[in-house]
């Protein structure tokens, strides 16, 4: 009995422990979204002529993008793995949550032009939210293989 109530608490510490490094995943990733925010408002702002669709590049238009790619995430997993085990099919399970969320925005900017950046600007901030989240997790990775 005292043994398999220490079992349970063990569990239940190894859960919290698992679900604090979840949310802190998931946060890092949201920080990393809005640093893509600042990087293509900025790039909005020079008006690069080839880019410049679909009027202004607001906050909720990004928010959008930010839930497409989110939902899939959870859907396919991502925040279930443990990143300092990654390997290839993990990275490559991000690569594709993130181009079919992207999918999904592209496609509902196409049917609601309210939402959309324009085809460029959805293209550039799917694979530079891809580039800063793949080159976080390496440098995670990177870190914790030189800690230990």
């Amino acid at each position: 009995m005292g043994n398999r109530l220490s079992n349970n608490i063990n569990r239940l510490g190894k859960n919290n422990m698992y679900n604090k490094r979840r949310i802190e995943l998931i946060l890092i990733d949201t920080a990393v979204m809005c640093l893509t925010y600042i990087i293509l408002l900025w790039l909005s702002r020079a008006s690069v002529n080839s880019l410049v669709v679909y009027g202004t590049f607001t906050p909720g238009k990004f928010l959008v993008l930010y839930i497409c790619i989110m939902v899939m995430r959870f859907l396919m997993g991502i925040y279930g793995s443990i990143w300092r085990y990654a390997n290839v099919s993990t990275y490559l399970k991000l690569m594709l949550s993130d181009m079919i969320g992207g999918l999904i925005y592209i496609v509902a900017g196409r049917i609601i032009s309210a939402i959309s950046i324009g085809f460029a600007y959805s293209v550039i901030a799917i694979f530079l939210i891809l580039l800063v989240t793949l080159a976080n997790r390496f440098l995670y990775q990177f870190l914790y293989a030189y800690a230990n």
